[in-house]
């Protein structure tokens, strides 16, 4: 397998990051959120700057540049039970996550940190006149 793939799984207080490059994993990382931290937010899903942002940090501690990124894959949240499976992250996905319509916690992060990445990142190949990937 071909490619470079970011997986991303909010916890509570964690995010937890894996990183694989042609099919070997690169890095397998849990960043902390502290107590106090996560309380300067007034819900979880308010957390999302902060956490796109300790990822952004993070890859580039590692010298990992996002538009290098092939796929972005996450948890999926709490949702109403669908067939298992992959699913594309769609505006009404979103909706239903951010709204805590099936449930609030902080895994329904997950989907919306690598929808914004993936958009991130083919925002970046299109300034360098490169095809998007997702």
């Amino acid at each position: 397998m071909k490619g470079n793939i970011l997986i991303i799984n909010t916890g509570s207080t964690t995010t937890k990051l894996g990183y694989f490059s042609d099919g070997k994993r690169v890095f397998d990382e849990k960043l902390e959120h502290s107590a106090e931290e996560v309380a300067k937010y007034p819900s979880v899903m308010d957390q999302s700057d902060m956490r796109r942002q300790a990822i952004k940090d993070f890859m580039r501690s590692r010298g990992i540049p996002f538009e290098d990124v092939d796929i972005v894959m996450a948890r999926g949240g709490l949702i109403t039970p669908v067939m298992t499976g992959v699913y594309n992250v769609n505006q009404d996905m979103r909706d239903v996550l951010f709204s805590g319509r099936d449930g609030v916690h902080a895994c329904n992060l997950s989907a919306i940190l690598a929808d914004d990445i993936a958009r991130e990142i083919n925002a970046m190949r299109a300034e360098e006149d490169l095809e998007p990937r997702f």
